[in-house]
Protein backbone atom coordinates (compact mmCIF):
# COMPACT_ATOMS: atom_id res chain seq x y z
CA UNK A 1 0.00 0.00 0.00
CA UNK A 2 1.08 3.56 -0.48
CA UNK A 3 1.13 6.28 1.72
CA UNK A 4 0.52 9.62 1.34
CA UNK A 5 2.74 11.57 -1.44
CA UNK A 6 6.02 12.71 -0.55
CA UNK A 7 4.98 16.25 -0.47
CA UNK A 8 1.12 17.09 -0.41
CA UNK A 9 -0.86 20.47 0.38
CA UNK A 10 -2.61 20.37 3.74
CA UNK A 11 -4.83 23.35 4.59
CA UNK A 12 -2.45 25.38 3.12
CA UNK A 13 0.70 24.05 4.11
CA UNK A 14 4.03 22.15 2.49
CA UNK A 15 4.53 18.95 5.01
CA UNK A 16 7.78 16.87 4.35
CA UNK A 17 8.00 13.59 3.63
CA UNK A 18 9.06 12.41 6.81
CA UNK A 19 5.87 14.19 8.64
CA UNK A 20 3.56 13.07 6.16
CA UNK A 21 4.82 9.57 6.78
CA UNK A 22 4.47 9.68 10.66
CA UNK A 23 0.57 10.72 10.49
CA UNK A 24 -1.43 8.82 12.76
CA UNK A 25 -4.48 8.25 13.15
CA UNK A 26 -5.96 11.46 14.45
CA UNK A 27 -4.84 12.63 10.67
CA UNK A 28 -7.77 10.22 9.39
CA UNK A 29 -10.71 12.08 11.06
CA UNK A 30 -11.02 14.74 8.93
CA UNK A 31 -11.23 12.56 5.82
CA UNK A 32 -14.17 10.51 7.61
CA UNK A 33 -17.77 10.34 5.35
CA UNK A 34 -15.52 11.91 2.47
CA UNK A 35 -16.25 9.70 -0.74
CA UNK A 36 -13.05 8.93 -3.08
CA UNK A 37 -13.78 11.49 -5.29
CA UNK A 38 -14.04 14.10 -2.76
CA UNK A 39 -10.60 12.89 -1.02
CA UNK A 40 -9.56 14.05 -4.83
CA UNK A 41 -11.26 16.96 -4.74
CA UNK A 42 -8.91 17.85 -1.76
CA UNK A 43 -5.98 17.37 -3.72
CA UNK A 44 -5.24 13.52 -2.82
CA UNK A 45 -4.10 11.26 -5.77
CA UNK A 46 -6.52 8.29 -6.44
CA UNK A 47 -3.79 6.00 -4.66
CA UNK A 48 -3.99 8.12 -1.80
CA UNK A 49 -7.74 8.47 -1.41
CA UNK A 50 -8.45 5.15 -2.14
CA UNK A 51 -5.73 3.92 0.70
CA UNK A 52 -6.94 6.78 3.26
CA UNK A 53 -10.87 6.31 2.52
CA UNK A 54 -11.19 2.52 4.20
CA UNK A 55 -9.15 3.56 7.09
CA UNK A 56 -11.20 6.93 7.55
CA UNK A 57 -14.17 5.02 7.88
CA UNK A 58 -13.03 2.31 10.20
CA UNK A 59 -11.35 4.33 12.39
CA UNK A 60 -13.79 7.47 12.54
CA UNK A 61 -16.71 7.28 10.72
CA UNK A 62 -18.43 3.52 10.81
CA UNK A 63 -17.57 3.19 14.58
CA UNK A 64 -17.20 -0.77 15.23
CA UNK A 65 -17.13 -1.77 18.66
CA UNK A 66 -14.10 -1.09 20.51
CA UNK A 67 -12.58 1.50 17.86
CA UNK A 68 -12.40 4.49 20.80
CA UNK A 69 -10.10 2.30 22.81
CA UNK A 70 -8.53 1.05 19.39
CA UNK A 71 -7.60 4.78 18.47
CA UNK A 72 -6.18 5.24 22.37
CA UNK A 73 -3.92 2.09 22.03
CA UNK A 74 -2.78 3.31 18.13
CA UNK A 75 -1.75 6.98 19.40
CA UNK A 76 0.26 5.34 22.56
CA UNK A 77 2.09 2.89 20.07
CA UNK A 78 2.47 5.84 17.52
CA UNK A 79 1.31 3.89 14.81
CA UNK A 80 1.22 5.66 11.51
CA UNK A 81 -1.15 4.63 8.56
CA UNK A 82 0.80 2.56 7.04
CA UNK A 83 0.87 0.63 9.91
CA UNK A 84 -3.00 0.99 10.84
CA UNK A 85 -2.98 -0.35 7.24
CA UNK A 86 -0.97 -3.57 8.56
CA UNK A 87 -3.33 -3.99 11.24
CA UNK A 88 -6.27 -4.03 9.25
CA UNK A 89 -5.13 -6.74 7.37
CA UNK A 90 -4.25 -8.84 10.13
CA UNK A 91 -7.63 -8.06 12.04
CA UNK A 92 -9.27 -9.07 9.25
CA UNK A 93 -8.24 -12.58 9.14
CA UNK A 94 -9.55 -12.96 13.18
CA UNK A 95 -12.96 -14.34 14.01
CA UNK A 96 -13.51 -11.46 16.21
CA UNK A 97 -11.90 -8.31 13.90
CA UNK A 98 -13.17 -5.67 16.23
CA UNK A 99 -11.51 -7.36 19.47
CA UNK A 100 -8.18 -8.19 17.40
CA UNK A 101 -8.25 -4.76 16.21
CA UNK A 102 -7.57 -3.24 20.09
CA UNK A 103 -5.33 -5.24 20.77
CA UNK A 104 -3.06 -5.16 17.13
CA UNK A 105 -2.90 -1.16 18.28
CA UNK A 106 -1.33 -1.81 21.12
CA UNK A 107 1.41 -3.88 20.32
CA UNK A 108 4.33 -2.96 19.07
CA UNK A 109 5.08 -2.63 15.09
CA UNK A 110 7.90 -5.24 14.92
CA UNK A 111 5.38 -7.51 16.94
CA UNK A 112 2.35 -7.29 14.85
CA UNK A 113 2.96 -10.09 12.45
CA UNK A 114 3.50 -12.38 15.14
CA UNK A 115 0.84 -11.27 17.28
CA UNK A 116 -1.35 -11.21 14.13
CA UNK A 117 -0.27 -14.60 13.41
CA UNK A 118 -1.64 -15.89 17.13
CA UNK A 119 -4.69 -14.00 16.94
CA UNK A 120 -5.80 -15.47 13.41
CA UNK A 121 -8.23 -17.93 12.93
CA UNK A 122 -6.85 -21.41 11.17
CA UNK A 123 -7.01 -21.79 7.87
CA UNK A 124 -9.20 -24.83 6.93
CA UNK A 125 -8.06 -26.53 3.80
CA UNK A 126 -9.33 -28.42 1.27
CA UNK A 127 -8.79 -30.54 -1.80
CA UNK A 128 -9.04 -28.68 -5.18
CA UNK A 129 -8.37 -28.14 -8.58
CA UNK A 130 -8.88 -25.10 -10.60
CA UNK A 131 -8.14 -24.45 -14.43
CA UNK A 132 -7.97 -21.34 -16.03
CA UNK A 133 -7.88 -20.39 -19.48
CA UNK A 134 -6.49 -17.10 -20.46
CA UNK A 135 -7.02 -15.28 -23.46
CA UNK A 136 -3.85 -15.22 -24.65
CA UNK A 137 -3.79 -18.96 -25.46
CA UNK A 138 -2.37 -19.88 -21.95
CA UNK A 139 -3.85 -22.21 -19.23
CA UNK A 140 -3.02 -22.73 -15.81
CA UNK A 141 -3.58 -25.79 -13.60
CA UNK A 142 -4.01 -25.66 -9.84
CA UNK A 143 -4.07 -28.76 -7.62
CA UNK A 144 -4.46 -28.75 -3.94
CA UNK A 145 -4.57 -32.11 -2.39
CA UNK A 146 -2.05 -33.69 0.47
CA UNK A 147 -2.94 -37.39 -0.89
CA UNK A 148 -0.52 -39.38 -1.81
CA UNK A 149 -2.08 -40.09 -6.00
CA UNK A 150 -0.23 -36.31 -6.86
CA UNK A 151 2.90 -37.57 -5.63
CA UNK A 152 2.75 -40.94 -7.30
CA UNK A 153 1.82 -39.48 -10.42
CA UNK A 154 4.54 -36.67 -10.38
CA UNK A 155 6.99 -39.53 -9.32
CA UNK A 156 6.49 -42.08 -12.18
CA UNK A 157 6.05 -39.81 -15.34
CA UNK A 158 8.64 -40.09 -17.77
CA UNK A 159 11.61 -37.59 -17.68
CA UNK A 160 13.74 -35.38 -15.07
CA UNK A 161 11.44 -32.59 -16.50
CA UNK A 162 7.51 -31.88 -15.10
CA UNK A 163 6.42 -30.58 -18.42
CA UNK A 164 8.01 -32.55 -20.66
CA UNK A 165 6.55 -35.63 -18.69
CA UNK A 166 3.20 -34.52 -18.94
CA UNK A 167 3.53 -34.02 -22.70
CA UNK A 168 4.78 -37.64 -22.93
CA UNK A 169 2.41 -39.07 -20.81
CA UNK A 170 -0.92 -37.25 -22.45
CA UNK A 171 0.42 -38.19 -26.02
CA UNK A 172 1.99 -41.40 -25.13
CA UNK A 173 -1.61 -42.49 -22.94
CA UNK A 174 1.03 -44.26 -20.68
CA UNK A 175 -0.50 -46.20 -17.68
CA UNK A 176 0.78 -44.71 -14.49
CA UNK A 177 1.50 -47.03 -11.81
CA UNK A 178 2.00 -45.78 -7.89
CA UNK A 179 5.67 -46.95 -6.50
CA UNK A 180 5.46 -49.25 -4.01
CA UNK A 181 6.06 -47.56 -0.38
CA UNK A 182 7.66 -49.13 2.36
CA UNK A 183 7.86 -47.89 6.05
CA UNK A 184 10.97 -46.55 7.83
CA UNK A 185 11.29 -46.88 11.03
CA UNK A 186 13.41 -45.75 13.84
CA UNK A 187 14.49 -47.98 16.97
CA UNK A 188 15.73 -45.57 20.19
CA UNK A 189 18.09 -48.36 22.21
CA UNK A 190 17.37 -48.73 25.43
CA UNK A 191 19.70 -46.94 27.83
CA UNK A 192 21.28 -50.25 28.99
CA UNK A 193 22.06 -51.19 25.74
CA UNK A 194 25.52 -50.02 24.78
CA UNK A 195 26.91 -49.26 22.13
CA UNK A 196 30.42 -50.49 20.61
CA UNK A 197 30.95 -47.56 18.37
CA UNK A 198 34.10 -48.70 16.50
CA UNK A 199 32.84 -52.27 15.44
CA UNK A 200 28.72 -51.67 15.37
CA UNK A 201 28.02 -54.03 17.61
CA UNK A 202 25.63 -53.80 20.35
CA UNK A 203 25.38 -55.16 23.94
CA UNK A 204 22.30 -55.96 25.38
CA UNK A 205 21.20 -56.42 28.86
CA UNK A 206 21.60 -59.89 28.98
CA UNK A 207 25.23 -59.12 28.38
CA UNK A 208 25.25 -60.59 24.44
CA UNK A 209 26.99 -58.97 21.66
CA UNK A 210 25.49 -58.94 18.47
CA UNK A 211 25.87 -57.04 15.33
CA UNK A 212 23.26 -53.45 14.95
CA UNK A 213 21.81 -55.34 11.40
CA UNK A 214 20.73 -58.61 13.76
CA UNK A 215 19.39 -56.11 16.40
CA UNK A 216 17.13 -54.78 14.49
CA UNK A 217 15.96 -57.42 13.11
CA UNK A 218 15.02 -58.76 16.86
CA UNK A 219 13.45 -55.92 17.27
CA UNK A 220 10.91 -55.50 14.56
CA UNK A 221 9.92 -57.42 11.57
CA UNK A 222 10.94 -56.39 8.32
CA UNK A 223 8.50 -53.12 7.56
CA UNK A 224 11.48 -51.66 4.42
CA UNK A 225 14.00 -49.36 5.88
CA UNK A 226 15.07 -49.85 9.67
CA UNK A 227 17.31 -46.66 11.26
CA UNK A 228 19.18 -47.59 14.61
CA UNK A 229 20.01 -44.52 17.14
CA UNK A 230 21.11 -44.52 20.08
CA UNK A 231 19.40 -43.04 23.35
CA UNK A 232 20.95 -39.66 22.98
CA UNK A 233 19.61 -39.35 19.39
CA UNK A 234 22.83 -40.95 17.71
CA UNK A 235 22.44 -42.32 14.19
CA UNK A 236 24.17 -45.90 14.47
CA UNK A 237 23.18 -47.61 11.25
CA UNK A 238 20.13 -47.88 8.83
CA UNK A 239 18.92 -51.79 7.46
CA UNK A 240 16.92 -52.93 5.08
CA UNK A 241 15.15 -55.94 3.96
CA UNK A 242 17.55 -56.40 0.81
CA UNK A 243 20.85 -55.05 0.43
CA UNK A 244 21.58 -51.42 2.23
CA UNK A 245 20.85 -48.95 -0.17
CA UNK A 246 23.42 -46.77 -1.88
CA UNK A 247 22.33 -43.57 -0.12
CA UNK A 248 22.55 -45.05 3.24
CA UNK A 249 23.26 -41.65 5.18
CA UNK A 250 20.49 -39.77 3.20
CA UNK A 251 18.19 -42.82 4.60
CA UNK A 252 19.45 -42.17 7.96
CA UNK A 253 19.44 -38.32 7.78
CA UNK A 254 16.07 -38.28 6.13
CA UNK A 255 14.72 -40.90 8.50
CA UNK A 256 15.02 -38.63 11.02
CA UNK A 257 14.26 -35.50 9.37
CA UNK A 258 11.41 -36.84 6.93
CA UNK A 259 11.13 -33.03 4.55
CA UNK A 260 13.37 -29.47 5.15
CA UNK A 261 13.81 -28.60 8.42
CA UNK A 262 13.00 -25.01 7.57
CA UNK A 263 10.14 -24.13 10.27
CA UNK A 264 7.11 -24.00 8.52
CA UNK A 265 8.51 -25.76 5.08
CA UNK A 266 7.02 -29.30 4.70
CA UNK A 267 8.66 -30.13 1.17
CA UNK A 268 9.34 -33.63 2.01
CA UNK A 269 12.93 -34.96 2.23
CA UNK A 270 13.33 -37.00 -0.88
CA UNK A 271 12.60 -33.97 -2.54
CA UNK A 272 14.99 -31.67 -0.78
CA UNK A 273 18.25 -31.12 -1.38
CA UNK A 274 20.79 -32.83 1.01
CA UNK A 275 22.87 -30.43 3.17
CA UNK A 276 26.47 -30.09 5.15
CA UNK A 277 24.72 -28.62 8.62
CA UNK A 278 28.14 -27.21 8.96
CA UNK A 279 29.36 -26.04 5.71
CA UNK A 280 32.40 -28.64 4.71
CA UNK A 281 35.08 -25.40 4.47
CA UNK A 282 34.27 -24.74 8.27
CA UNK A 283 35.10 -28.42 9.18
CA UNK A 284 31.89 -29.86 9.05
CA UNK A 285 32.01 -33.80 8.14
CA UNK A 286 30.37 -35.35 5.96
CA UNK A 287 28.65 -38.02 7.95
CA UNK A 288 24.75 -38.80 8.81
CA UNK A 289 25.17 -36.17 12.27
CA UNK A 290 25.88 -33.90 9.76
CA UNK A 291 23.45 -33.94 6.93
CA UNK A 292 19.78 -32.39 6.52
CA UNK A 293 17.43 -31.89 4.31
CA UNK A 294 17.01 -28.60 2.84
CA UNK A 295 14.40 -27.53 -0.16
CA UNK A 296 16.08 -25.69 -2.77
CA UNK A 297 14.81 -22.25 -1.81
CA UNK A 298 15.92 -22.12 1.85
CA UNK A 299 19.18 -24.10 0.94
CA UNK A 300 19.41 -21.24 -1.69
CA UNK A 301 18.76 -18.52 1.36
CA UNK A 302 21.13 -20.49 3.74
CA UNK A 303 23.67 -20.15 0.49
CA UNK A 304 22.63 -16.41 0.95
CA UNK A 305 23.38 -16.07 4.84
CA UNK A 306 20.00 -17.76 6.68
CA UNK A 307 21.48 -19.34 10.06
CA UNK A 308 21.10 -22.36 11.72
CA UNK A 309 22.26 -23.41 15.41
CA UNK A 310 21.69 -26.87 16.85
CA UNK A 311 21.26 -26.80 20.58
CA UNK A 312 22.94 -29.66 23.62
CA UNK A 313 19.90 -31.68 22.69
CA UNK A 314 20.39 -32.06 19.35
CA UNK A 315 16.83 -29.59 18.28
CA UNK A 316 18.09 -27.62 14.91
CA UNK A 317 16.57 -24.15 15.14
CA UNK A 318 16.59 -21.61 12.37
CA UNK A 319 17.65 -18.10 13.18
CA UNK A 320 16.12 -15.02 11.98
CA UNK A 321 18.73 -11.75 10.89
CA UNK A 322 17.03 -10.09 14.01
CA UNK A 323 18.30 -12.76 16.37
CA UNK A 324 14.97 -14.48 16.97
CA UNK A 325 15.24 -18.29 16.77
CA UNK A 326 12.16 -20.76 15.51
CA UNK A 327 12.53 -24.43 16.40
CA UNK A 328 12.69 -26.62 13.65
CA UNK A 329 9.64 -29.34 14.12
CA UNK A 330 8.35 -31.82 11.36
CA UNK A 331 4.44 -30.39 10.44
Amino acid sequence: MQAFRCLFILRGMTVSIFDALALGVDSLKEAAGLTVAELRDRGLTLADAKFIHPLAAVYWRTKPKGIAEARKAARAAGHSLRVLARIEVLAARCDDPNAARVTLCGTAETKLDEVGASLAKPKTRVESARHTYGKDGWHRLVINTQDPWLMDMLGALPGDDLLDGFKQFVAGGEQIQAPARAAHVVIRLDEHEEYLKEDKLIRATDGTVRPARLLAQEKLAEVGYVTLVTNWGEPVDCFKSTPIFNEKQTLMAFALHPQCIHPGCVTPALLCERDHFIPRNKGGDTNVANLVPLCRFHNGRKADGDSYTRDAEGNYWYVTPYGKRYLCTVD
